[in-house]
């Protein structure tokens, strides 16, 4: 009889606390603002540990308004339902497990934001586009999904809003400003370098400048600014300063 060696046990024990770990859900059914099920709709868990832009998991209701997202890890979630016929609802925080079935309405009063996303040559392109809402909550991510032609339909809460889209051969992203009406937007790919060009690495090792105790080289650049933000977390975030 062969006896499993210490690393394989080991490895399995890891490997099945993993699965456990990932192996939680969110179920529920979504309904029309008129009370009627709601079946087609896009539905996404966003875990709040994440970045802003991340989706935990993204599903549709059936044709009785159900649905489950599963494969999930324990912790906090808001949670997205989005259609082009009634306005998109949003759940800011659920609990997983310990919370793990809701019933969500979607809205009644909303702005339809339509629209094409194409790939960098032109063609249309397939796959998913994400309006995140400028807001003080966490998750509120609305999905879509393109069609053969690469057009996109929903209706959001009034709201601004910044669609975004990613693909093999690159990514976009545009403002849209659903306060007052409904928006049109076009989203078109642009490549992005998973390796940086040789040129790039070249130019940063001759012109950058270090900043390690001394921000005086900053000086120049910053000017008279009352308000100056740094890093990766600030991207898009000129309407709050503003």
């Amino acid at each position: 009889m062969n006896t499993p060696s210490v690393l394989s046990v080991t490895l399995w024990l890891l490997l099945s606390g993993s699965v456990h770990a990932q192996n939680h859900a969110i179920a529920g059914k979504v309904r029309r603002a008129n009370g009627r099920a709601a079946g087609s709709v896009l539905v996404a868990a966003i875990p709040h540990n994440g970045d802003w832009w991340t989706l935990g998991g993204v599903t549709r209701t059936r044709a009785d308004g159900t649905f489950q997202i599963t494969g999930l890890p324990a912790g906090d979630y808001a949670l997205t339902a989005t259609s082009s016929i009634d306005a998109a609802t949003f759940i800011d925080k659920i609990r997983v497990p310990s919370q793990t079935r809701v019933e969500m309405r979607m809205g009644g009063v909303g702005k339809r934001l339509t629209g094409t996303a194409t790939h960098p040559n032109g063609d249309p392109l397939r796959g998913r586009v994400t309006a995140a809402r400028l807001s003080t909550f966490k998750g509120d991510l609305f999905v879509m999904e393109t069609d053969e032609k690469g057009r996109f339909s929903a209706m959001l809460p009034p709201a601004r809003y910044r669609v975004f889209s990613e693909g093999a051969d690159g990514q976009a992203e545009v403002p849209a400003d659903l306060q007052t009406g409904d928006v049109a937007v076009s989203l078109q790919l642009e490549r992005v370098f998973h390796v940086t060009p040789p040129a790039v690495v070249d130019w940063i090792k001759r012109d950058a400048i270090p900043l390690r105790d001394d921000m005086r080289p900053l000086r120049r650049i910053v000017a008279n600014a009352r308000i100056v933000s740094l890093g990766e977390a600030t991207h898009g975030t000129r309407e709050f300063f503003e």
